[in-house]
Parts: structure tokens; C-alpha cells; sequence
């Protein structure tokens, strides 16, 4: 067989017709939908805008046709797979995207649909809020599973990142508890932030913590809110050790609070 008996063999045209077409196959078979056929959508051009790019599937979708975005994803990308063989400039895979994938695979249009509709969780934003980069944030969703094996420390992270740990201003929400003031200064209202941050018992405990650490490891150290909530990610030493201390002193406050108790120091060496 010929170069040119091929190239007859494999190319594609705008006005080639999509179904019953052993040029466009779908899971390794030609395709035919009848409910495509019924809304005009029979050639190839059909399924192009005026810039020759394909369809997005929201546009797609205009048609009022339910069809899976795999279905419409994998059929495209099997018409640009025969636009390649002999075309150096086939058509775009969709016009969100400037990258020449060579092949479309769910995890792509997954991430891609996630983009268009879904915004960052609040979490994240408050992540943010607090100084570090978006390039830190999934190692401080990870941080917690690497440097602690206990499920209960692990989880207490998770839902200190998540902003779901419970205190007594949510418990007030709730209606599980008849009041959300702080059980340590017994001045302000018993938020996440203010558990670990500006309660003047905690400010207290936190100056005891940098002391306690600088005469282990005599490297000075000056904690900052989002080093207390997050972690540190600066390739510094013992990072990875400071790191489990200050999960451990956070879980320390939250326990104290928990159960009503003053919170100490010595309630910290215990957990540690």
C-alpha cells in the first residue's frame, strides 16, 4: 500500500458525515446517535466553530443533548487522531485550551471542567489570606499524613485546615452549647482563630513553646499565624520536628479547652 492509498484511506474532511463513518470510531466502532441526526449535527463541520475549533461541550450541550462528556471528548479526539495522519494543522481540541494534547484522557477533561465551574474552597482562601503561595498549599493538606502516624493528631489538622474543628462559637450555632466564650481567657468569643492565635492565654503558652524549643535545639524561633495554623515549609532544620511540635501543641490547646481545663505547659510535655 501506497503513502497516497493510505493518506485516501485515513483523511477526513469537514464535510464528512459522523455516523456509520469507519474513519470516526468511538471504543474501536463507528458511531451513529440518532438524536445528533435529529438536530443536524451530521457532518463533521457541525460540530466546528467559525475559527475551525471544535465545539466546547457547554456549547455542545446547547443543543439540549445528553450526551456524557466522555462520549463527545472521545469522539472528537478520534477525528483529530485522522486529521493528524495527514494534516499538520488539524483543528483545535477545544478552545479553552492552547496545548496540542495528543491524546484526551478523562483525568484532562475532569480538571478541565473543574476549572470553568468550581471556585477554591474557602479553606484555601483563608490559606492564603495567611501569607503562603498557592504552590504551598497542597503540602499543607499533606503535611499532617506525613510527619504522623496517630489518625486522631492527623484528623485534628485536617479539620484545623478545613475550618470544621469544632468550638464553642460552632457548638453555639449548633445549639450544643448555652454559650462561645473562650474557656481560657473567658473574655472573647471561642473561634478556631482565636483558640490558637490571639487568647492571651495561648499568647502565653506560644512565647513558653519558643523558649522550650530554642534551649533544645538552640535555633531561635519566632512563630508567625500561619506557622501555628499550617506549618512551616521553609527548608530549614528540624523543620520536620518543629513541625510535629507545633501540631502537638496546637492539639494540646484544643484538648484543654475540650475539657475546661487551664491550659499548661506541662499539659504539652505530657501529649509530646
Amino acid at each position: 500500500m501506497t503513502k497516497d492509498s493510505i493518506r485516501s484511506e485515513t483523511s477526513l474532511t469537514y464535510e464528512e458525515v459522523i455516523c456509520n463513518n469507519r474513519k470516526i470510531l468511538f471504543t474501536g466502532k463507528p458511531v451513529f446517535y440518532k438524536s445528533w441526526f435529529d438536530q443536524n449535527i451530521i457532518q463533521i463541520q457541525d460540530l466546528l466553530q467559525e475559527d475551525d475549533k471544535f465545539l466546547s461541550f457547554i456549547i455542545f450541550c446547547k443543543f439540549k443533548l445528553k450526551t456524557p462528556f466522555t462520549l463527545y471528548f472521545g469522539l472528537t479526539n478520534s477525528i483529530l487522531t485522522s486529521w493528524r495522519l495527514v494534516s499538520e494543522n488539524p483543528p483545535s481540541q477545544c478552545p479553552e485550551s492552547e496545548e496540542k494534547e495528543e491524546t484526551i484522557s478523562t483525568k484532562y477533561v475532569y480538571n478541565l471542567l473543574l476549572k470553568k465551574f468550581f471556585v477554591p474552597p474557602t479553606a484555601e482562601t483563608k490559606i492564603l489570606k495567611h501569607g503562603l503561595i498557592p504552590e504551598t498549599v497542597q503540602k499543607v493538606h499533606a503535611l499532617p499524613f506525613q510527619i504522623k502516624c496517630d489518625i486522631k493528631i492527623t484528623m485534628f489538622q485536617y479539620k484545623t485546615i478545613h475550618n470544621i474543628l469544632a468550638t464553642k462559637m460552632s457548638l453555639l450555632r449548633a445549639k450544643m452549647s448555652d454559650n462561645d466564650v473562650c474557656p481560657q481567657c473567658l473574655a472573647d468569643t471561642h473561634s478556631l482563630d482565636h483558640m490558637f492565635l490571639p487568647c492571651s492565654s495561648v499568647i502565653a503558652f506560644w512565647k513558653t513553646v519558643q523558649n522550650w524549643w530554642t534551649n533544645k535545639t538552640k535555633q531561635q524561633l519566632t512563630l508567625s499565624n500561619s506557622m501555628i495554623l499550617y506549618s512551616i515549609f521553609d527548608k530549614t532544620e528540624h523543620r520536620y520536628s518543629l513541625n510535629y511540635v507545633l501540631l502537638i501543641a496546637k492539639f494540646s490547646i484544643y484538648c484543654s479547652c475540650l475539657h475546661n481545663e487551664k491550659l499548661s505547659f506541662d499539659s504539652f510535655l505530657i501529649h509530646f
